[in-house]
């Protein structure tokens, strides 16, 4: 293990703040790893769609997911494959549409709350979180300025378990329940709007051909 440096910069968290601190790290915590969880269901799911769960084909599509850096565009590469295999039943294409706008939605919280830098005021009545509009993204930054991440981070992490279920569930119906089985019924999202929660992307026939019209909006 390496010494500990000797030069005179302070390396602990002032004790005025660290209480503050330390329930700010909860909720962004919480968050990143509920995310993290679905990106895992995520790459499960493009795993079948790519590589129909093959082993030997593992490397393949781990490859090929992580050859992509932006978790949007790994969602994009997910709902994109699926789209483009006649051979999957329509349902579990569509289900997959839905997730992947879904994570889109929650990915906005998601961010915010990570990668929002903050500092803390000290005032008679406690340390005050303060988002750091000179340096943050300023959409960022007002958005948390409205709705901090300290009201809605239960709301956040809850949906992104319960998309993660979500998926996991679409993973076994697809390997192992079988096209016959029902398929599960999507969860109700707390933190995105019902009217996106209902979106409705082009549903595809038996033969993977496209129908409708695209009602999907910019996230």
């Amino acid at each position: 293990m390496n010494r500990r440096p000797r030069d005179k910069y302070p390396r602990r968290i002032p004790s005025t703040i660290k209480g503050a601190i330390k329930k700010h790290a909860r909720h962004i915590g919480e968050i990143a790893v509920s995310w993290n969880l679905l990106q895992d269901a995520l790459f499960h799911l493009f795993w079948v769609v790519v590589a129909d769960l093959s082993e030997d084909r593992h490397a393949m599509a781990h490859s090929l997911w992580h050859s992509i850096q932006s978790d949007r565009t790994q969602r994009e590469m997910l709902r994109d494959a699926a789209r483009a295999r006649p051979d999957l039943a329509p349902e579990f294409v569509h289900n997959i549409e839905w997730a992947v706008r879904m994570g889109d939605e929650l990915a906005v919280a998601r961010n915010d709350a990570v990668h929002t830098p903050v500092r803390f005021a000290v005032i008679p009545g406690g340390p005050v979180l303060i988002y750091q509009r000179i340096s943050g993204r300023r959409q960022a930054v007002t958005r948390m300025e409205i709705i901090p991440t300290a009201d809605v981070w239960l709301d956040v992490r809850g949906d992104l378990v319960a998309l993660t279920g979500y998926c996991e569930t679409l993973y076994r119906h697809q390997t192992l329940h079988g096209p016959l089985a029902p398929w599960a019924r999507r969860p109700q999202l707390a933190a995105v709007p019902r009217d996106v929660q209902r979106f409705q992307d082009q549903p595809t026939d038996r033969q993977g051909r496209k129908r409708g019209k695209h009602l999907v909006r910019n996230a």
